[in-house]
């Protein structure tokens, strides 16, 4: 009937890393990765950037520097990684992205949650690259 291929292991969803432009940053979650199509080509969509509050304020900077009309976009690159984290197996680039939205930590003193902030991002098309 045909040969068959041999069995590829999916990857945990928790094994990634994340560029906005030549800087890595820490980030706990990057969702959702998402194009839409219009009119034959891809549709500007939104992903939220999500880390907890650490001292950092890379996603804060990123935020009020886009605020500037002049403020060029930027190529956001999240790299899947294997186990180990010593692979890329498949990344994706959000290009031409620019921040929309800045969210801090909802405060609640009788809370155990970590503090977390998020970024909406704003990009132009998503490309999806498989490694190897």
């Amino acid at each position: 009937m045909g040969s068959t291929l041999p069995p590829i292991d999916a990857h945990l969803a928790r094994n990634f890393r994340v560029r906005i432009g030549d800087e890595e940053i820490g980030l706990a979650a990057v969702a959702p990765l998402s194009v839409a199509a219009h009119e034959g080509a891809q549709r500007p969509t939104v992903a939220v950037l999500r880390r907890g509050v650490d001292g950092s304020t890379a996603l804060w900077d990123w935020f009020t520097a886009s605020l500037d009309r002049d403020a060029p976009n930027v190529d956001v690159r999240v790299e899947l990684t294997d186990g180990s984290r010593a692979e890329v197996v498949a990344h994706w680039i959000l290009r031409g992205a620019r921040p929309s939205r800045w969210t801090g930590p909802a405060l609640d003193a009788l809370g155990t949650e970590v503090a977390m902030e998020e970024l909406e991002v704003t990009y132009q098309e998503l490309e999806w690259l498989r490694e190897g």
